[in-house]
């Protein structure tokens, strides 16, 4: 579990460009293959040389509750000096 988080946080935490989107996106594929779980990604090009990329993962027909996660990351930050630190719970977001 460890290095999954590590993994997630560390090297796909990033994904702002579309190569890192699809990188991340690949490797949840990969992942719900092997639990045999559907994913359908509905691509939409948007403009000259911008894609909208929607990812599905379960039956979304059967499902009682959808649950809508952006998983882009921004290149900057509001908070002036902010630091996220996922991985070390005594500076990270966690109490």
């Amino acid at each position: 579990m460890k290095e999954e988080m590590i993994l997630l946080a560390g090297f796909l935490g990033k994904r702002f460009t579309a190569r890192q989107k699809n990188k991340f996106v690949d490797y949840i594929g990969r992942k719900m293959e092997k639990m045999s779980i559907p994913m359908h990604i509905i691509t939409q090009k948007i403009g000259y040389n911008r894609v909208n990329k929607n990812v599905f993962i379960g039956n979304v027909k059967e499902a009682k509750t959808l649950v809508c996660v952006s998983y882009d990351t921004t290149t900057k930050v509001l908070w002036k000096n902010y630091q996220y630190y996922p991985l070390d719970t005594k500076r990270g977001p966690y109490p």
